[in-house]
């Protein structure tokens, strides 16, 4: 069981560490997304994922926000500006279906401007 109490934590889904990156540069306990999906995890918590195919929501992050999206205060997600149309799309999907605030879409790992909206936007809402 994973229990931090009511400390803001960061949760991200990371196939190349991008994701991981950029969520350990938001200056709060980051957990990988894979020790959430079978455990409980205490709020609040924020989400940095990524796209998966043609902008599409991981399985794994999926899986997540079915048992704590009421957790969850906002969303981050990478992708690469290259997908045109689908950049970001897994965001949009998540913010559309659970009315969560997609904070910041990031190419790569994010830059220390993608990083200080976050912090800011996690620092307003925590």
């Amino acid at each position: 069981m994973i229990c931090l109490g009511d400390l803001m934590k960061i949760v991200y889904d990371s196939l190349t560490g991008k994701t991981k990156h950029f969520a350990s540069q938001l200056g709060f306990p980051v957990i990988d997304i894979q020790d959430c999906l079978d455990s409980n995890v205490q709020g609040p918590l924020f989400l940095v994922t990524r796209n998966a195919g043609y902008g599409e929501v991981p399985e794994s992050t999926l899986t997540f926000m079915r048992k704590h999206y009421r957790k969850v205060i906002g969303i981050a997600v990478s992708s690469n500006r290259n997908w045109g149309h689908y950049y970001g799309a897994a965001g949009d999907t998540l913010q559309r279906i659970y009315k969560i605030r997609l904070v910041v879409k990031f190419d790569g790992q994010g830059t220390e401007s993608d990083v200080e909206i976050t912090r800011n936007f996690i620092s307003k809402h925590s």
